[in-house]
């Protein structure tokens, strides 16, 4: 009975070892390859909606036109309000003419009660990579990690609405990765 015991125990331990466990290791991997496959598409789904909600308010013929005169009247109708911030859920709209001097930039804590905060010319989001130059047609994004957090990144050259240039500065929207992208990012 030793014998037939020890025959039944090596006879499931052979079936684990060599025909289960491994089976089991590929369909794990197989599910976590699937998982960072689908974050990895989720992340670049926002920065696209972010790059098109840019690349929209940057080709415009009024923000074109703000940077040159930097008139209160585009930004008493369009930047004024904290609604801008809360319902397209960004932290950040910075714009910045060709010699990179911020002309309008806030940030906004989507979370907190802290109102639009000023970015000043020395601001972390005034860097080469994300200033375009006058002949600049395309935009920028990605990630970006800063001293607040990591951000959803976009900057776009500053176009008339039908896209003739020369670029006449730079449009930079941000959002911050917060726990509550990152919940929506996972659901």
């Amino acid at each position: 009975t030793f014998r037939a015991e020890l025959i039944k125990f090596l006879f499931s331990y052979f079936i684990h070892s060599f025909l289960i466990f491994p089976n089991f290791i590929k369909l794990e991997q197989n599910e976590v390859r699937k998982d960072a496959e689908r974050a990895v598409a989720a992340v670049e789904r926002e920065i696209y909606h972010l790059d098109k909600f840019t690349t929209d308010w940057a080709y415009w013929d009024d923000a074109y036109l703000f940077i040159k005169d930097k008139n209160n009247e585009f930004i008493d109708s369009n930047l004024s309000a904290i609604s801008v911030f809360s319902e397209n859920n960004l932290n950040l709209i910075c714009f910045i003419d060709l010699n990179g001097n911020v002309v309008w930039g806030k940030t906004f804590d989507l979370e907190g009660d802290t109102g639009l905060q000023p970015l000043h010319n020395d601001s972390v989001f005034n860097t080469r990579p994300l200033i375009h130059g006058r002949e600049a047609r395309k935009s920028n994004s990605g990630l970006l990690v800063t001293k607040y957090g990591v951000f959803f990144i976009c900057s776009a050259p500053i176009l008339k609405s039908d896209l003739e240039g020369p670029a006449n500065g730079t449009l930079i929207m941000g959002r911050i990765i917060n726990e509550n992208v990152v919940r929506t990012l996972s659901e």
